[in-house]
């Protein structure tokens, strides 16, 4: 404690210089732009997110393209809209990106879900 600072000055100064901090840390992480990845997944609606995951897992190179370009569309006001997870997959397959998405159908039973496969092996 300096000369004649009392124990609350210094606590007054302890918490400015932490508001002070977490501004700071408010200011760089605001004026960081956002990736590509993440102004795409902005607009992501219905499995989207879930289609964008498939395809960096099945074709990496392209989707970082694809990504790219649909981010810069919106950066640019061109689009604006959502995009569904059925409307990513017909982009990338009409781009002849051929996305492999894993499907199932599930059928009500006793009021739960189950796998249409599971209903099917019970009636044999």
């Amino acid at each position: 404690m300096g000369i004649g600072m009392s124990a609350e000055d210094t606590e007054l100064e302890r918490l400015m210089a932490k508001k002070l901090s977490e501004l700071r840390k408010k200011v760089e992480t605001e004026s960081k732009p956002k990736s590509a990845k993440e102004i795409l997944s902005e607009h992501l609606i219905d499995r989207g997110v879930e289609v964008l995951q498939a395809a960096e897992k099945q074709y990496p190179n392209e989707t970082r393209e694809v990504v790219d370009r649909l981010a810069e569309l919106y950066r640019s006001g061109k689009i604006s809209r959502n995009i569904t997870g059925g409307e990513l997959l017909w982009i990338f397959r009409r781009l002849g990106i051929d996305v492999r998405i894993e499907t199932s159908i599930k059928v009500e039973e006793d009021g739960r879900l189950i796998d249409i496969s599971e209903k099917l092996a019970k009636k044999e």
